[in-house]
């Protein structure tokens, strides 16, 4: 599965599934717009207004809720 790294604005890094980070679509519509797609992409994708604590809870809520 492609994996996208998203780094939250204390600096933490969290590799993730394109498709668990889509879950967010805050997320999903930077990576859209980045052209990100299923394929993940090679760069830390920052995202400077979310705390490391808040991105850990939406990345477990996604992943939680992931249909397979």
């Amino acid at each position: 599965m492609a994996k996208v790294v998203l780094q939250s604005s204390d600096n933490i890094s969290f590799p993730v599934d394109v498709e668990i980070a889509k879950m967010s679509l805050t997320i999903k519509t930077m990576l859209d717009d980045l052209g990100v797609g299923e394929e993940g992409h090679d760069e830390v994708i920052p995202l400077p207004n979310v705390r490391g604590d808040v991105l850990q809870r939406v990345i477990d809520w996604a992943t939680h809720h992931k249909v397979s």
